[in-house]
């Protein structure tokens, strides 16, 4: 019997009592389950999670998990729930991580937001917050905390620059928050910094350096290296034509910027004209 079961003694053919499902569909009710995809990157929310079950959680996605940022949240309904992201070092399917099946994992998509959105305050109940595998966050010079000459750097570089003048901020006694101010420029104005180097060093430098993104270039000179620095680069930068002989060749042009250079001394004037210069002596 292939396609029906025929009962002994009926008359005629007999009679169809269980017929056999379709070969098709009877494939398709002994498929297995598809597994989870196997992936680096995480995202996963843990709806009405009990307190004991966390440290578990964490313990287990931290051996698989280089990166990871998890916390407790109340959602739009009342509904208390544990929210994370997790970077492995290999790919991995959720299921090796034998964590609650009510763990609902997808795929890590748009990394920046959801690094918002894992560690946002205003759904977050303060009842659990951890983040392991990032870096320290940057301490930075604040504004309210500005010397005088600070204040009136950060003025002048607010304004379009002009084509010739280049700041020159220098101390001799040192301490008095040149650097500092540069890290801050480098973060909040996305200044190109140069600390030394020849010509063609500096060449090299600003011809990789994205110069629609800012208009703002620093020096900060370190004060073993005897005030030494490329007057000819300074010139190229504030023309806004350079040429790169160093690696990948090549001409640039660009808009004027801003040039600021701390450094440890006057500068030397016969290098420039002297409507180039801005020299504030800080100490």
């Amino acid at each position: 019997m292939t396609d029906q079961e025929i009962v002994a003694g009926s008359c005629g053919i007999g009679v169809i009592l269980n017929p056999i499902p379709d070969k098709d569909a009877f494939k398709k009710l002994c498929k297995k389950p598809k597994q989870a995809p196997s992936r680096k990157n995480h995202f996963f929310t843990y709806n009405n999670y009990n307190l004991d079950e966390i440290d578990v959680i964490v313990s287990t996605l931290k051996r698989f998990a280089f990166k990871g940022k998890i916390q407790s949240e109340i959602g739009e309904f009342g509904t208390p729930h544990l929210q994370g992201m997790i970077w492995c070092k290999k790919p991995h399917r959720d299921t090796e991580f034998r964590l609650p099946k009510a763990i609902h994992f997808e795929k890590l998509m748009d990394v920046a937001n959801t690094c918002d959105y894992c560690a946002k305050d205003e759904t977050h109940d303060g009842v659990f917050r951890c983040e392991w595998g990032w870096p320290a966050p940057l301490i930075l010079l604040k504004k309210e905390d500005f010397h005088d000459w600070q204040t009136q750097i950060d003025n002048c570089i607010s304004f379009e620059p002009d084509d010739r003048t280049i700041w020159w901020i220098y101390s001799e006694e040192g301490g008095m928050g040149k650097s500092a101010f540069c890290k801050y420029l480098a973060f909040h104005r996305k200044a190109v910094i140069c600390c030394q180097g020849k010509y063609s060093d500096i060449m090299n430098i600003m011809f990789n350096a994205d110069m629609e993104a800012t208009n703002l270039v620093v020096f900060d000179l370190p004060r073993n290296n005897g005030n030494k620095i490329s007057y000819s680069a300074l010139e190229s930068i504030k023309n806004g034509l350079i040429c790169n002989t160093k690696y990948e060749t090549g001409n640039k042009l660009f808009n004027p910027p801003h040039i600021v250079v701390f450094a440890n001394s006057e500068p030397a004037w016969e290098m420039m004209s002297d409507d180039r210069f801005k020299v504030l002596c800080v100490d």
